[in-house]
């Protein structure tokens, strides 16, 4: 477990505060990626696939290559993966934004547009499922690897990556047959109970071998 401490946590916080200013842009930039493709139905996939894939080759090149997981180092590739990516950018077509010209409407900067929505009650129910499942995943995001540590999983990158390789079968596979066939609703409730299901699993872990 990395501890930051001193002058080491004044810097991180600095870092980090224009990192995560660049970074919440990938947010809306995932919403409008659609709007760039020629033919979103066929090349949204193969993009989203693609992006669990870099995820995956990320997880094994910090285990198996680096065996960062405890150091600093997995920062360092971290990094210099974020510097590459940054530059490429540089390189792809210019698209202009999508409200280029329009005035600027505060409503929109905080999301009141979407209020009005909530008198839906499937929107509302939408919203607050996905608040939960939001909640969930930030622990499994942050302390999954602290987790499999304890459970005696050294390569807990590696071992983590077991999550988006099957995701990769999902998406490619499973995915569509459900949505065809029994809608986005009833896909969401199966999707949000296996998540139920693996946080219930996680509590009676198998006993570590190496601890007394």
């Amino acid at each position: 477990m990395i501890r930051l401490t001193g002058n080491l946590a004044f810097v991180h916080s600095a870092v980090i505060c224009p990192h995560d200013l660049f970074h919440a842009q990938s947010g809306p930039f995932q919403y409008h990626l659609p709007e760039t493709l020629g033919d979103t139905d066929r090349e949204y996939p193969i993009v989203r696939v693609f992006a669990t894939a870099g995820w995956i080759v990320a997880g094994l090149v910090v285990s198996f290559i680096f065996k960062a997981e405890a150091t600093a180092v997995q920062f360092y590739v971290a990094g210099t993966a974020a510097f590459i990516v940054g530059i490429y950018s540089f390189l792809l077509p210019k698209i202009p934004p999508p409200a280029k010209g329009k005035p600027l409407r505060m409503r929109e900067l905080y999301g009141a547009d979407t209020l009005p929505y909530f008198k839906h009650w499937s929107f509302a129910v939408f919203m607050f499922a996905s608040l939960l499942a939001s909640i969930g995943m930030m622990p499994y995001w942050s302390l999954g690897s602290l987790f499999t540590n304890t459970l005696g999983i050294e390569r807990s990158g590696g071992f983590l990556t077991l999550g988006q390789i099957a995701e990769l079968f999902v998406l490619a596979l499973i995915l569509p047959l459900f949505v065809k066939r029994y809608g986005i609703k009833w896909t969401m409730i199966l999707g949000l109970a296996s998540w139920a299901l693996r946080f219930l699993l996680f509590r009676d872990p198998p006993p570590n071998p190496d601890q007394p």
